[in-house]
């Protein structure tokens, strides 16, 4: 379910007094604009308490409010909550999360960004049974696949738990980039490590489908300017050891695999974080996989073996 006009004028059962229960601690990236105004507006018990805030002219309120609702940040209670769950019931929505490293944040790209070209690409698009998609992001900068003491493992953080939370129909995992790169990463256990993670995915949401995507990093799409030692290591590690786990895991699983195919262009300086045209050629092809599959079912199933996309 997606809050995409929550209000009591439009929401049967909204009022003022409809109590808002919030999720302790802050799940917002610390210090971040988000974590400020989280930190005020869930000191709020009840919705009408909620739009007091905005009294200021404060326009990320009801956005926050929506998103909040999405990710269950907040819950609705009582009499409220049913009548919304009724009334939405019948308005289906495809659900997409985004799982990943910084590529899947953003990195600095904003409105292109991968997450935000992908939604842009849906935006609009009717032609599933009537069905709305909604994309969501949950990267985590610096997160690799493979634990290891002192750095970011992303089945650990929040954001993971928070994805299987929202329940999605589809989830897209890229990891493998901060492996490849990272002199201290570990590449030949990327495999092991995402399978772990999509058997957690699948125990947890079972009628989910997962899409592995080819993560980016060195090889064609390196830039000269790219430090030469990370540059091989990142191509090394990519070409023979994480590309190749990711599509036996995607033939072992039955997951499509999703091959970017990035060149030249694709990635910055730095060799790993996407351009603008990179972001939208991933957006681009994961938006093909997805509309592939929605295409040939009907019902949000799992949907057996397809060959990369």
């Amino acid at each position: 379910m997606s809050y995409l006009h929550l209000s009591p004028k439009t929401d049967k059962g909204l009022s003022p007094a409809t109590k808002l229960t919030w999720q302790t601690p802050n799940p917002k990236k610390k210090n971040s604009l988000a974590f400020k105004r989280y930190n005020k507006y869930s000191k709020s018990k009840t919705l009408g308490g909620f739009y007091k805030l905005n009294t200021s002219g404060a326009v990320n309120l009801h956005e926050d409010l929506r998103s909040d609702l999405d990710h269950g940040y907040v819950t609705l209670e009582g009499a409220a909550k049913r009548n919304i769950l009724a009334q939405r019931a019948s308005l289906a929505k495809i659900k997409i999360a985004l799982l990943g490293d910084s590529n899947t944040t953003g990195s600095g790209l904003g409105k292109d960004s991968y997450p935000n070209r992908l939604k842009a690409l849906f935006r609009g698009k009717k032609n599933f049974g009537g069905d709305k998609v909604v994309v969501s992001h949950f990267g985590v900068s610096g997160a690799r696949a493979v634990y290891a003491a002192n750095r970011i493992h992303y089945m650990s953080q929040y954001k993971f738990k928070a994805a299987l939370a929202w329940k999605p129909d589809f989830f897209v995992v890229m990891l493998g980039t901060n492996d490849a790169h990272q002199g201290t990463g570990e590449p030949e256990k990327v495999e092991k490590a995402l399978e772990a993670l999509t058997n957690k995915v699948q125990s947890s949401v079972s009628d989910a489908t997962v899409l592995l995507v080819l993560p980016p990093g060195g090889g064609k799409a390196a830039a000269p300017s790219d430090n030469q030692v990370r540059r091989r290591r990142c191509t090394s590690n990519m070409e023979d050891k994480i590309w190749p786990g990711i599509r036996r895991l995607a033939t072992k699983s039955g997951y499509p695999a999703i091959n970017p195919l990035l060149v030249n262009g694709h990635l910055r300086g730095d060799g790993i974080h996407l351009t603008k045209s990179g972001a939208s050629k991933i957006a681009r092809k994961v938006r093909n996989a997805v509309s592939k599959i929605i295409s040939k079912k009907k019902t949000l199933r799992k949907y057996g073996k397809y060959a990369e996309a």
